[in-house]
């Protein structure tokens, strides 16, 4: 597989996913699928739009950077998690510190924390 580059009379650049096929003898080209403006499978699957179009660039994504969208979809919503305060420590974190907690009877008695809305 490979990528060719096509060129209108307009100055254009489109770029088509192609694989080389033996056809009666001859080789031939077979286009796999349309990557638009985008020079490699990555970039036209990151700007995709609809899941038609992903689920057919995706049939050809590399394994390795599959693996990566998948880290770097964790590590987003893990963000997305902490700025809504949602974090939560991991569960071997909580049994090695919740022995060293002192008793909720001596912390200190702080003022309570308003959440405020913007009035309309």
């Amino acid at each position: 597989m490979y990528v060719r580059k096509k060129t209108t009379r307009k100055g254009q650049t489109y770029h088509y996913l192609v694989q080389s096929v033996r056809v009666n003898g001859r080789v031939r080209q077979k286009v796999l699928c349309y990557l638009g403006r985008y020079d490699c499978i990555e970039d036209a699957f990151a700007n995709a739009v609809g899941r038609k179009r992903r689920a057919k660039l995706a049939m050809y994504r590399d394994a390795a950077d599959i693996n990566t969208d998948q880290i770097l979809a964790a590590q987003q919503r893990q963000y997305k998690r902490m700025q809504r305060g949602l974090t939560t420590a991991p569960a071997s974190a909580i049994r090695v510190l919740l022995p060293l907690l002192p008793p909720l009877a001596d912390l200190p008695q702080g003022r309570p924390v308003r959440h405020w809305r913007r009035r309309r």
